[in-house]
């Protein structure tokens, strides 16, 4: 159990450095143990970058209130591994969420960083910054999954 991101993680963040962001995904877990009362929560991020460059950001599954990178993530295989395992309560759905207001002033545009904070040699999990110039959003675990916001340098 590691509050720091991993070398691997690390180096996958510093490649899409520079790219522009073309589309953004959401992955929900959806709960609909009581019909017409679903329930859902976003698990995994994915960002989509020029030159085929991906980052999905999820969180851990080790570390409470830690994110992590899950390069090898298949949303089809999820959602029907969840399905099975929970009797059909329990699913995952996908959305493009490119055109939403969160992510139009990004969209189409370089992605300067992904800044993190360093506790001495290693970087924390709490959350990554990801600044794109004049706009910033910042990415961190909270109790329904993950949490997309607005950044404002005060």
């Amino acid at each position: 159990m590691s509050n720091f991101f991993s070398w691997d993680e690390l180096k996958q963040m510093k490649a899409v450095e520079g790219h522009t962001l073309n589309r953004v995904i959401y992955h929900y877990w959806q709960n609909v143990v009581k019909p017409g009362e679903a329930f859902e929560f976003l698990d995994r991020l994915e960002l989509e970058f020029s030159e085929g460059k991906k980052l999905i950001i999820g969180t851990s599954e080790e570390t409470e209130a830690a994110l992590a990178l899950d390069m090898d993530f298949d949303a089809e295989k999820q959602h029907f591994m969840l399905l099975h395992e929970f009797g059909g309560k329990l699913g995952m759905r996908s959305a493009d969420l490119s055109d939403n207001d969160l992510w139009q002033p990004v969209m189409q545009h370089t992605l300067i960083s992904c800044d993190l904070v360093k506790e001495g040699e290693s970087y924390r999990t709490d959350a990554i910054l990801l600044n794109f110039g004049e706009e910033k959003l910042e990415v961190r675990p909270n109790v329904e999954g993950l949490l997309v916001e607005p950044f404002d340098d005060i």
